[in-house]
């Protein structure tokens, strides 16, 4: 049986598991009538974002820069996955709107003007610049930008899911 598009973009992973696995008898009929029509069209958009995530894993790791040198990243729209110095992924995040596309996004980081910095940097001290990084890929289709963002977040960042606790 084929994988799971996820399954083969991370073979190494296994805490994908395939819903019709889960159904037997007539529930499987059921669902194979009711998402008949839209199951090519989902596992193609499946198929893009989980070779979109492969693709952002596979951009370069980038340094923050240090005081007074320019941030290098893209003016466009995209999404980015943000290191610590030991190379533990922190955050996964995407640019909305706005001017300056990553670029911007990435500087909000840089000063602390993020509520990931501010919570992650709770005293106050933003240390992104002492040997964090980062890997940034552009995505102009706002819909891929969202589905890469959170396919990305869910399959690197578990921690970061809400769950519904209160601080």
């Amino acid at each position: 049986a084929a994988a799971d598009p996820l399954q083969r973009a991370f073979p190494e992973c296994r805490y994908f598991h395939s819903s019709k696995a889960r159904c037997n008898g007539s529930a499987e009929r059921n669902v194979r009538r009711k998402y008949s029509v839209i199951t090519p069209i989902a596992m193609a958009e499946s198929d893009e974002v989980a070779r979109l995530v492969k693709e952002l894993l596979e951009k370069p790791i980038v340094a923050f820069p240090p005081q007074r040198h320019q941030l290098e990243a893209s003016e466009r729209p995209g999404v980015y996955i943000i290191r610590d110095c030991g190379g533990n992924i922190l955050h996964v995040g995407r640019t909305v709107s706005g001017q300056g596309g990553l670029r911007q996004r990435l500087k909000n980081h840089l000063y602390r003007k993020s509520s990931f910095t501010r919570a992650y940097f709770a005293d106050g001290e933003n240390r992104i610049r002492d040997g964090y990084t980062y890997q940034s890929m552009e995505v102009r289709d706002d819909r891929m930008r969202a589905l890469l963002e959170h396919s990305a977040i869910g399959l690197l960042c578990p921690a970061h899911l809400g769950l519904g606790h209160v601080k």
